[in-house]
C-alpha cells in the first residue's frame, strides 16, 4: 500500500497541474471565441467582425431573376445566405452549382440562397 501511495499521490498532482494548464491555455487561445458564428472562421476569416450580426438588412432593392424589385425585408424571419459574384469571376461561376445544390438540399421557407451579381464596371 505504501508503494501505491508513493506513485498515486504525485500522479494525482501532475494530473491536476496538467488539467489547470489546459484550462488556462484553452481559455486564452483564439479557439475560445464564444460567438457561435465566429468559431467556424479559420485562416484570415478569424478577423471577421460579427458584432453587428442580427442587425437589420439594408433596405436597398435588388432585381431578382424574374426582373422583380426585391428587398431583404421580403426574407424576414429566414436564414439568408447572400453570395456576391460577378460574371467575369471564374471561381464565382464554378461555385454556382454548389450553391444551387445547397438551396435544393436545405432550402425551404426558413432558408434561402440569394446570388447577387455585380456588373463589371467599364
Amino acid at each position: 500500500m505504501d508503494r501505491f501511495l508513493r506513485i498515486a499521490i504525485p500522479s494525482m498532482f501532475v494530473g491536476i497541474a496538467l488539467a489547470l494548464l489546459y484550462a488556462v491555455f484553452s481559455a486564452s487561445s483564439k479557439g475560445s471565441n464564444r460567438d457561435p458564428v465566429a468559431k467556424f472562421a479559420v485562416g484570415t476569416l478569424t478577423k471577421l467582425d460579427t458584432s453587428d450580426r442580427g442587425a437589420a438588412a439594408p433596405v436597398a432593392p435588388f432585381v431578382d431573376a424574374a426582373g422583380n424589385s426585391v428587398t431583404f425585408q421580403a426574407f424576414d424571419g429566414q436564414v439568408v445566405l447572400v453570395n456576391y459574384w460577378a460574371t467575369w469571376c471564374g471561381p464565382c461561376e464554378r461555385e454556382m452549382p454548389s450553391l444551387a445544390s445547397l438551396q435544393s438540399a436545405r432550402g425551404a421557407d426558413a432558408f434561402k440562397v440569394i446570388e447577387l451579381s455585380a456588373q463589371q464596371a467599364r
